[in-house]
C-alpha cells in the first residue's frame, strides 16, 4: 500500500506549491482541480484496499461457509445409516426429509419448528455452532482491516487539514465512514446474529469499574469502560482482535495478559510489538506518528505469566509500561487518532487476554 502514500504526498507537495503561487498572482483559481484530484487518489486508495478486504475477508468467508454446506450433506447421510440401523423409522424419514431441504436450498433455517425432529435439530446445531465461528472470525479480520486501512485514511485528512484543504479532508473523512458501514456493520450484525450474546455488553462491562493496575490518580469524570469483545478471549498463530469501535487521545489502555511468544498491539501506531522474533528485547513500533522509534532493551514480557500493560496516549505523548514500570515515552503529534484497538498472535503465539478496558482521559 505504499503507492496511494506516495501519490497523496505528490498531491499534497502540489497543493501548497498551487497555495503559495495564488498568493503571489493574486486571486485563487477554482478548487474543480484540487478536488478531481483528491477524488483520483481516494478511488485509487479504495480499490486496492477493496481488492485486499474481498481477498481477505470475504472470499474467505464464503469459502469457508461453501465448505460447511459441504460438509452437511455427508453428515445427513452418516446421521440416516445410523438412524436406519437403528431401525428408527422415523427419524430415517425426517433426515431423509432434510437431506432433500436442503439438497435444494443450500440453507439451514435460523430456527427450527417445533415439530422438528430431534436428529434433524441436532444437526442444525452443530452447523450454526459451526457458521457462529466463522462469522465472528470474519467479523475480527474485516475490524482488523478496517483498521489498518483507516489509519492510512486518518493520515491523510490530517496532513490535507494541515494544508488548510479541507474540502479534500472533507472527502477523506466521508470515505473513512463509508467503509466503516460498510465492512464494520455488516460483519458485526453477521456475527451477533449467527451467535448472540448471552449477557448484555452493560453487564459484562460496568462503567463504573477500576482496572486492575491502574494509577490510582484518575480524574474525576473519567470514563472507565472494559472492551468485551477484547476480553477473555485467545489469539493464536497470527489471529488479530479488533474493537468495534474507535478511540480518540486522550486515552490511557490496560491489557491484562499472559503469552508464550511475542504480541502485538494496535492503537496510534500500526503495530507495537513485544517478544518481536527478530530481538524479543526490543519494543517494536510501526507506523503512526512515531513509526520506527523503536526502543532497546524495553520489548521482552514474560512469557507463561500474566503481565498488565498500559498505553497512554496523549494528544502529543504516549506512555508504554508493563506492570507499573515505564517501558518508553515518544513525543508526537496525535492529537488527530481516532482509531480501534487491536491485540495480535504472531508467528505461531497464543495470547491469552483477560480483560482491556479503556480510560477516556479529561
Amino acid at each position: 500500500m505504499n503507492t496511494p502514500r506516495i501519490l497523496l504526498f505528490i498531491l499534497l507537495a502540489a497543493g501548497l506549491a498551487r497555495g503559495q503561487a495564488q498568493e503571489n498572482t493574486g486571486p485563487a483559481a477554482p478548487a474543480g482541480a484540487a478536488q478531481t484530484e483528491m477524488e483520483k487518489w481516494i478511488s485509487t486508495t479504495d480499490a486496492q484496499w477493496q481488492a485486499v478486504f474481498k481477498r481477505e475477508v470475504g472470499d474467505v468467508h464464503d469459502a469457508e461457509i461453501n465448505k460447511l454446506k459441504q460438509q452437511y450433506l455427508p453428515s445427513l447421510d452418516t446421521a440416516i445409516n445410523k438412524a436406519t440401523a437403528a431401525s428408527d423409522l422415523d427419524g430415517a424419514v425426517a433426515l431423509r426429509k432434510e437431506q432433500k431441504r436442503f439438497t435444494e436450498s443450500k440453507e439451514i433455517p435460523e430456527q427450527d419448528e417445533a415439530s422438528e425432529a430431534p436428529s434433524v435439530k441436532q444437526l442444525r446445531a452443530a452447523f450454526r455452532v459451526q457458521v457462529a465461528r466463522v462469522e465472528k472470525e470474519s467479523a475480527l479480520r474485516a475490524r482488523s482491516l478496517q483498521g489498518k486501512y483507516d489509519q492510512v485514511l486518518v493520515q491523510a485528512q490530517a496532513k490535507l487539514t494541515q494544508s488548510k484543504r479541507l474540502d479534500d479532508a472533507l472527502l477523506v473523512k466521508a470515505k473513512r465512514e463509508e467503509v466503516a458501514a460498510a465492512w464494520i456493520t455488516p460483519a458485526v450484525v453477521a456475527a451477533e446474529k449467527a451467535n448472540p450474546p448471552a449477557t448484555p455488553l452493560a453487564q459484562k462491562a460496568p462503567a463504573t469499574q477500576t482496572p486492575t493496575g491502574g494509577t490510582g490518580n484518575s480524574a474525576a469524570g473519567d470514563k472507565i469502560e472494559t472492551i468485551a469483545e477484547l476480553s477473555g478471549i485467545t489469539v493464536t498463530g497470527d489471529q488479530s482482535a479488533v474493537s468495534k469501535t474507535s478511540f480518540q487521545v486522550p486515552v490511557e489502555v490496560e491489557y491484562k495478559l499472559k503469552t508464550d511468544g511475542q504480541v502485538r498491539f494496535g492503537y496510534a501506531c500500526r503495530t507495537m510489538a513485544f517478544n518481536w522474533q527478530d530481538n524479543p528485547t526490543e519494543l517494536r513500533i510501526e507506523g503512526g506518528p512515531v513509526a520506527g522509534q523503536h526502543k532497546k532493551g524495553e520489548g521482552s514480557l514474560a512469557k507463561d505469566a500474566p503481565v498488565v500493560v498500559k498505553v497512554t496516549v496523549q494528544r502529543n505523548r504516549m506512555v508504554v509500561s508493563v506492570d507499573g514500570r515505564e517501558r518508553a515515552h515518544w513525543a508526537g503529534n496525535f492529537s488527530t487518532i481516532s482509531q480501534p484497538l487491536s491485540i495480535s498472535a504472531s508467528h505461531g503465539s497464543t495470547v491469552q487476554i483477560e480483560q482491556v478496558t479503556v480510560r477516556t482521559l479529561h
